[in-house]
């Protein structure tokens, strides 16, 4: 026993990058929608306890009051995640295979405070124009109109919704790969 633990070590010692054990990774989850959402806890779904680790397909569900997306960040990229409508709200399940950040926001929220204001309409009309340099969670909350494209109607959706005129819709299954 002591031979294949010292052939173990030195095996080791020659292939520094040997992973005896692989460690699950963690998931943190941001929501700016000041309380417009919450994660579900049930025995279905897996709790998201952001002191634990996870690999592997990890199972939540959102529920919401407004129009809301969530995405996830591993590393600096975003990826919009599709959920499927339960009774409780919807249905989300990751891959997580690095460190995970789970962010839920109000579509249209470019700034991220929580609320919809004209603020944001001129933030996309900024980064239509280049004027503001965008980047992955900017681009998915900006396309409001959910085509993968961020361009002046989304501005003008977000204006109309400021004004009371229109709302936007609960599209978390439905949405057009994107072509930023």
């Amino acid at each position: 026993m002591k031979k294949l633990i010292l052939i173990f070590v030195a095996l080791l010692c020659i292939f520094p990058n040997i992973v005896v054990a692989e460690e699950g990774y963690k998931i943190t989850v941001s929501d700016y929608t000041r309380g417009s959402s919450k994660v579900a806890e049930g025995d279905m779904v897996t709790n998201i306890d952001q002191n634990k680790t996870y690999r592997g397909n990890v199972s939540f569900i959102v529920s919401f009051d407004k129009a809301c997306l969530v995405a996830t960040r591993v590393g600096d990229k975003y990826m919009r995640e599709y959920g499927s409508e339960v009774s409780d709200g919807y249905l989300f399940t990751i891959d997580v295979q690095a460190d995970t950040e789970i962010i839920i926001v109000q579509k249209g929220d470019v700034n991220l405070d929580g609320r919809i204001r004209s603020n944001d309409a001129a933030a996309v009309t900024r980064i239509v124009t280049g004027i503001m340099p965008s980047d992955g969670l900017k681009d998915l909350i900006a396309d409001v109109d959910t085509n993968g494209k961020i361009r002046s109607n989304d501005a003008a959706r977000i204006t109309r919704v400021v004004t009371g005129i229109e709302t936007l819709n609960f599209d978390i299954d439905e949405w057009t790969e994107p072509q930023y």
